[in-house]
This record gives C-alpha cells, sequence and structure tokens, in this order.
C-alpha cells in the first residue's frame, strides 16, 4: 500500500473512529457520561 493511498485511507476513517470514540462517552441526550468539570459549571450555575 503506498503512502498517498494510506494517507487518503486514514482521511476517510479517521473521522468515524473520533465520532465512535465521542459516541461512546457522550450520551445522544446530552448528558455527558465522563466527569468532566463541566457538569461542576452547571450546578454552580
Amino acid at each position: 500500500m503506498n503512502p498517498q493511498a494510506r494517507r487518503s485511507l486514514a482521511r476517510a476513517i479517521a473521522p468515524r473512529i473520533a465520532i465512535a470514540l465521542l459516541g461512546q462517552f457522550v450520551n445522544w441526550d446530552g448528558e455527558n457520561t465522563l466527569p468532566l468539570p463541566t457538569q461542576q459549571l452547571a450546578i454552580n450555575n
């Protein structure tokens, strides 16, 4: 596999991997499953 093809393949697949990984941590109701500081901010405001 030449570098050009590998690069274009990575460019095609990378966004899907990122979305899949984010999907593991974020429920689509907009609720965060990660214990992030944003939840503290939401409580304080």
